[in-house]
């Protein structure tokens, strides 16, 4: 079966699938090279060299072309791409693919659709140590993404997937740009570890942390991991069964979701970018927009993270974590008793607190911990700053009723 491998080379290369990244540089009967593309550079390896078996090289003789040579006949049996200095980025082996329609290819349209093309039937993929971003082909594929933190792209296909160490990713969302991959929300059961993409077909899973669905009705439903969950529009469902698991909706606005969510954890929904509302169970943990976001935990130990926007924080119960982002975001705190909180990047003048049950300045303790953090302290509740010390904060900071 054909393989294709990545080496650790390869690691930061997002674009290696776009043959019309390249520059055809020569063709012969051996071999088909190009180099990279000044504006693809830094995202693109460097060069490809395709190697051709049993080739017979022509002369163009009209055209565009002309003086140039093609393949009539002949077979790609590898694709190996290389850094800048020489080091392998990825190789594609045991490859049967014909060279005069990928001397066409290259010649005609820069290699529109290649990729596509050669990866049309069953393949294995190996990952490398590093952080690999795979695209599967079309076929029913096997990928071991070995070793760190990787991102799977899947094209269809009823596919295998092996996660490594490192937190592991498998994206269904290019249905979104490429509609003829499928046109139906995921079912994603990590516990079980199978999973319905948008071309119906049945994927199934084998140490996948991560999921990111499509712009349909979605279905996940995590493991004993910790799980992250996006689903960007549609009325989804996120279910993160064991262990610590979010939801992500800070990419929302590459789909089209330009609203603010509202992050329910204590009535279990959210309001995503779109205006759907998603159904969250056993979910800890909400990643914002860049709107002006809404955030009500729940009595669980919550994690935020407002992103850009002035959002706000409604904090009632449990240890939360929460980061706001930029903008001018207010932190709400509950009643006497809201436990023991942190918030990650406190902007003083910028920021503010409210502790609902507190009336005044002096209703507050301010403390200074070993780590030269500020301690907010009412009653027996207390909210962390990190990064601003203790003689930072003044009642400018604080909302009274």
């Amino acid at each position: 079966m054909a393989q294709i491998k990545f080496f650790p080379a390869s690691s930061g290369t997002s674009t290696y699938s776009k043959f019309q990244n390249y520059a055809l540089t020569s063709i012969s009967q051996t071999a088909i090279t190009g180099t990279v593309l000044s504006s693809a550079l830094g995202t693109t390896p460097y060069r490809f060299e395709a190697t051709v078996a049993d080739g017979t090289a022509y002369d163009i003789a009209f055209g565009t072309n002309a003086g140039s040579q093609s393949l009539s006949s002949g077979t790609i049996t590898t694709i190996t791409w290389y850094t800048d200095d020489g080091a392998v980025a990825m190789r594609a082996s045991n490859l049967n693919f014909s060279a005069a329609t990928f001397a066409s290819k290259m010649l005609t349209d820069g290699g529109n659709l290649l990729w596509e093309m050669i990866t049309d039937r069953n393949l294995n993929y190996f990952g490398s140590a590093q952080a690999d971003l795979i695209y599967t082909g079309t076929g029913n594929d096997v990928v071991k993404a070995l070793a760190g933190q990787d991102y799977i792209m899947d094209m269809g296909g009823s596919d295998t997937y092996i996660g490594g160490a490192g937190v592991d990713v498998v994206d269904y969302s290019q249905s979104f740009w490429r509609p003829w991959l499928g046109n139906r929300g995921i079912v994603v059961d990590l516990r079980a570890g199978t999973g319905t993409g948008p071309d119906g077909n049945t994927d199934t899973f084998n140490g996948i942390e991560q999921i990111t669905g499509t712009y349909k009705n979605d279905v996940m439903r995590g493991n004993a991991a910790d799980n992250v969950f996006t689903g960007f529009a549609g009325n989804d469902v996120f279910n993160g069964r064991g262990g610590r698991d979010y939801v992500r909706y800070d990419d929302d606005d590459d789909y089209g979701g330009y609203s603010a969510i509202v992050a329910r954890l204590d009535q279990g929904f959210v309001t995503d970018g779109f205006g759907n509302r998603d159904r969250v169970v056993s979910i800890e943990g909400v990643y914002g927009t860049a709107g002006a976001d809404r955030f009500f935990d729940d009595a669980n130990d919550n994690y935020f993270r407002g992103n850009a926007g002035d959002d706000t924080f409604l904090l009632r119960r449990g240890n939360d974590y929460v980061s706001g982002g930029t903008g001018a975001d207010t932190f709400v705190f509950a009643g006497a008793d809201f436990d023991h909180n942190a918030i990650s990047d406190f902007e003083v003048g910028i920021d503010h607190i409210k502790i609902s049950a507190a009336t005044k300045y002096a209703d507050l303790t301010i403390n200074q911990n070993t780590a030269g953090n500020a301690i907010v302290v009412y009653d027996s509740s207390s909210v962390e700053l990190l990064g601003v010390a203790k003689a930072d904060l003044s009642a400018d900071d604080f909302l009274f009723a």
